[in-house]
């Protein structure tokens, strides 16, 4: 008999697009998690969230960590260009990635 296993946790965390693409996904029973098997899909969609300052990312990782992820998949940066020079922005995401590590 083969054992059931629990389906991978996968989050996706980030600014409005990952908030639009939650939404996207509860229109149909066909895009619930993507359309994979044995994969449970979440998403953490903040609008205008940042890497860093006003709005920013870290006070959502509570929410990342309850889900308990095999994999997190990060979008985030666009509301920091006119803000941030490119390479703040880089070194506020590896503090991110590092953080969510």
């Amino acid at each position: 008999m083969e054992q059931q296993r629990d389906p991978l946790s996968v989050v996706m965390i980030g600014h409005s697009y990952i908030r639009r693409f939650r939404d996207y996904m509860s229109t149909s029973p066909q895009r619930r998690n993507l359309g994979l098997s044995g994969v449970e899909v979440h998403c953490v969609g903040v609008g205008g969230a940042r890497v860093s300052g006003y709005r920013n990312i870290r006070q959502y990782f509570e929410s990342v960590s309850r889900h308990r992820p095999y994999l997190i998949f990060l979008h985030i940066g666009e509301n920091d260009i006119e803000r941030l020079s490119n390479h703040r922005i880089i070194s506020n995401l590896l503090d991110l990635i590092n953080e969510l590590s």
